[in-house]
């Protein structure tokens, strides 16, 4: 009998076709957008056609089909025993072999599928949904490339970095186990962006560790305030607040989704290339990934030198902090003891710290300590031809005298503001008066009195009282700035945020200080729900109301009709018209140009060839956003700056 039985290279067939099977269904379902794995099917069951393909390279590799080896058996005489023990043989090997991985297979691609959970990822981290993504707002095509994650040199800490990212969440911030959970990876800028699964695994784009991951909890975000902190103009932050809040979009801001930031700690940053920082968001509740990574700015490799409060991408310094000087290589040495300014060289300082007295000396300017630590001024020249070890005091701070040898002591009594050697007071502060008695002392002018001549005698009285005949001063009714003699309040005369109205009392009429009903509202005389006057930014309407004064108006008596407008607008005809891109002041050019002044740091104003008028000017920046001014050098460059 002629029988063929299956041999490794069969066996190994079926074995890499259901490892490619499980395996592209992974690789298939854990794809971010939704046309990717259509394109994955279609790589994997037409490109690579795994039986064909795959799996005879694999085999060639490891040389499984090099030699073909065909069995012949010859059977012995079969018997009934024997026919059945061979049909039981060869379903046991069809069935360990081929239908059992098959169908297990086949199962866990359907379960994948109907359950959108992926084998792997389950085994893993656990139940993953893809409901509810915490998504990052640089993903969401807001106006004014709102919002970025931010990255800036972080002063306070030695090679630290501070990254800002902000985020979208469904989940509300009174769900405090909820919130959001934020992965980032430092990475070289010159990789691709990683995808999420990648910045959830501490990895590059190219598969490889990061330079630096991490994880931080988001907070809370008030949108308004922080872009306002990261330098978004009035305009743009409303723009952006009425983009999040419109229905049509399906963002809801404080409806469906939650703001959150990251404030993220790089520590210790990698200085030696440019490295950028990605992040994404997890959902706590469902475990879903944000679909589309934050990138930061790229922070370039040469950071400032040591002691250097401004320099350039290349780490040229620029100024040194105080107490140090610029040398000609772009390093800050230190100025010598006591120094603050010396930027001709250690031998001439032109300022001293505080409790240091600057002296000329032998050609030098050098700083001496001040003989008292509560003396404000010491500088003078001195006497002889060896400097003493500490200067005499000319003035001391308040609440201390001096006394005769310059020394500072302190004034006896407490509320004495000025003295001489600690004893004798000469002036008294805020509320107090000299009394000449058997000693000089301070005695308290009297209840709710700013300043008296003499003792109990007022002559000014603060803000809620009323100077009587007698010197007194007499506590107004609740909420009144100024009143009469009756103690009621003077119209006009109450505290911000409340009105002036008359109240019936019988046959008699009083006056009294009621809060106003509108809201920003400084004034309502007359009528509590009628505003006469707004705070800062708003304008009194028709109908008593106030409204927000508009774009780049600061203030205005009545809403529409500007009075001061903010930098980067110029008034015209009671409005604020904008003046040209990242212009500060248009007073001259007028709207949509600049004055060859008013461009904002780091831009510098350039003649504006296509218009026609003499004073049309637009800006253009400097070198970096780092460099204050180029006015003098141009465009692309930078001024140097003074010490």
């Amino acid at each position: 009998m002629w029988s063929w039985s299956p041999s490794p290279t069969e066996r190994a067939r079926y074995i890499q076709a259901l490892m490619v099977m499980v395996t592209s269904g992974q690789v298939i379902l854990g794809r971010q957008n939704p046309i990717e794995p259509l394109w994955m099917t279609y790589y994997v069951f037409m490109t690579l056609s795994f039986d064909n393909m795959l799996v005879k390279f694999i085999m060639y590799v490891r040389t499984m089909e090099r030699h073909t080896i065909w069995k012949v058996e010859i059977s012995h005489p079969e018997t009934p025993t024997s026919r059945t023990r061979s049909q039981r043989l060869d379903f046991a090997q069809r069935l360990a072999v081929l239908w059992v991985p098959l169908v297990l297979a086949a199962s866990v691609s359907i379960l994948c599928r109907v359950f959108n959970v992926l084998p792997i990822t389950l085994l893993r981290y656990g139940p993953v949904s893809n409901e509810k993504p915490v998504v990052m707002f640089s993903s969401l095509s807001l106006p004014a490339g709102c919002c970025p994650s931010v990255a800036s040199i972080n002063n306070s800490y030695a090679d630290t970095v501070s990254v800002s990212v902000p985020c979208l969440s469904p989940e509300a911030p009174e769900d405090w186990p909820n919130r959001p959970l934020v992965y980032w990876v430092a990475s070289p800028s010159h990789k691709a962006m990683p995808t999420s699964l990648q910045i959830r695994e501490g990895r590059t784009s190219d598969g490889s560790k990061a330079l630096l991951a991490g994880h931080v909890e988001a907070k809370p975000l008030e949108l308004w305030p922080w872009m306002s902190r990261h330098g978004y103009e009035a305009q743009d932050i409303d723009t952006v607040l009425g983009k999040l809040n419109d229905e049509t979009l399906g963002i809801g801001l404080y409806h469906r989704t939650f703001a959150y930031v990251a404030e993220i700690q790089v520590h210790p940053f990698p200085w030696f290339e440019e490295v950028a920082i990605y992040a994404i968001a997890r959902n706590r509740v469902t475990g879903a990934l944000s679909p589309k990574p934050a990138v930061s700015n790229v922070l370039h490799g040469k950071r400032c030198p040591p002691h250097c409060e401004i320099c350039d991408r290349q780490g040229q310094c620029r100024r040194c902090q105080e107490g140090f000087r610029k040398d000609k290589d772009s390093t800050c040495h230190p100025c010598p003891e006591g120094c603050l300014r010396c930027p001709h060289g250690t031998s001439q300082c032109t300022k001293c710290k505080a409790k240091f007295g600057l002296v000329p000396y032998a050609s030098k300017q050098i700083c001496v300590p001040c003989s008292s630590d509560n003396c404000q001024s010491c500088d003078g020249p001195v006497q002889g031809a060896i400097p003493p070890s500490a200067l005499p005091c000319h003035t001391c701070d308040p609440f201390y005298g001096l006394d005769l040898h310059g020394h500072c002591q302190r004034c006896e009594d407490e509320n004495c503001l000025h003295c001489e050697g600690g004893s004798g007071c000469t002036a008294c502060a805020s509320g107090f008066v000299l009394d000449f008695g058997e000693n000089v002392t301070c005695a308290l002018c009297g209840p709710g009195c700013l300043s008296c001549s003499q003792k109990n005698v007022c002559s000014q009285c603060q803000e809620g009282f009323r100077l009587t005949a007698k010197g007194q001063c007499k506590a107004c009714r609740p909420n009144c700035r100024t009143c009469d003699a009756d103690d009621y309040c003077e119209f006009g005369g109450c505290f911000p945020g409340f009105g002036w109205q008359k109240r019936h009392w019988g046959f008699l009429i009083r006056p009294e200080c009621e809060a106003c009903r509108v809201q920003h509202c400084v004034s309502c005389d007359h009528n509590a729900h009628f505003c006469t006057e707004c705070s800062e930014d708003f304008g009194v309407t028709t109908s008593g109301g106030c409204f927000r004064c508009g774009l780049g108006c600061t203030s205005c008596r009545l809403a529409g009709s500007c009075l001061r407008c903010s930098d980067g607008f110029v008034l015209r005809e009671h409005q604020c018209e904008p003046c040209a891109d990242r212009c500060q002041k248009c007073t001259a050019a007028g709207p949509a140009h600049c004055d060859q002044d008013g461009c904002f740091p780091g831009w510098t104003a350039v003649q504006a060839t296509w218009d026609e008028g003499p004073q049309s000017f637009v800006c253009r920046p400097c070198s970096d956003p780092d460099c204050p001014k180029c006015n003098i050098k141009g465009p692309g460059n930078c001024d140097d700056v003074p010490e």
